[in-house]
């Protein structure tokens, strides 16, 4: 399965290609990591490698990467990929929830697809909003006010996870209030753990510190504790 869905997702390096065949994970893995490209294929097959030798939190980082710019089925077998993987050091079985199966089919189209549907719901409501009213139809008013609603979170979980800065948590660490150890815990977070980074600093010359965000908790992390995933967006100083 992880050569036909690597193959589907674009060409790797064929020495790299030779030694993930061969299962030298290792070596297959710094072949990976010296190629000029890394395409999503690639970042799978990456992830594979650091699972095989149990390097969790990089697995999870590179198959994060690899789900960037992908849509529909590819997206969601990455998604499971990583929800299996985070099952399995104890993050939650998050694949067996009717919610975490919801959520991730939102994020796997296009947001410019939500986007265009939205709008011609809007569109449509615009249009039969004065007859319905005269009508007095309000259970289809109803509905479609829900409808729309519905359309416009899953259009923004799309474009605001496909935004994100993201990382992956390497070591079960605290959560401070501020971008040094002197601050109070607010929290802990667990290996593997994905985050988003909301910014970052550094006092004088220690390490650098990210503001993150794990479900509802906000806070400041050792930057060394973090793998930060590549994606588009920029963190702000």
């Amino acid at each position: 399965m992880a050569g036909l869905l690597s193959g589907m997702l674009g060409a790797t390096p064929e020495s790299a290609d030779a030694l993930f065949a061969q299962g030298h994970w290792q070596a297959a893995l710094t072949a990976y990591t010296q190629g000029p490209v890394r395409t999503p294929g690639v970042c799978v097959r990456m992830g594979e490698c650091a699972r095989a030798l149990k390097e969790y939190p990089q697995a999870l980082a590179y198959w994060y990467e690899a789900q960037q710019g992908l849509y529909f089925l590819l997206y969601y077998e990455i998604a499971l990929r990583i929800a299996h993987l985070e099952s399995q050091i104890g993050l939650g079985g998050a694949a067996a929830t009717p919610l975490w199966i919801l959520a991730t089919a939102a994020a796997s189209i296009p947001p410019l697809l939500w986007q265009v549907l939205a709008l011609l719901c809007v569109l449509f409501f615009v249009w039969k909003v004065r007859r319905w009213w005269a009508a007095r139809a309000w259970y289809a008013l109803l509905a479609m006010m829900i409808a729309m609603g519905c359309l416009g979170s899953a259009a923004w979980l799309s474009v605001s996870y496909r935004t994100r800065m993201g990382a992956v948590v390497v070591a079960s660490t605290a959560l401070r209030s501020g971008p040094d150890e002197r601050y109070s815990e607010v929290g802990m977070l667990s290996l593997g753990s994905a985050v988003k980074c909301l910014g970052s600093a550094r006092i004088k010359e220690g390490p650098v510190y990210y503001k993150v965000q794990y479900a509802h908790k906000r806070g400041w992390i050792d930057g060394e504790k973090l793998i930060i995933i590549r994606q588009k967006a920029e963190i702000k100083q």
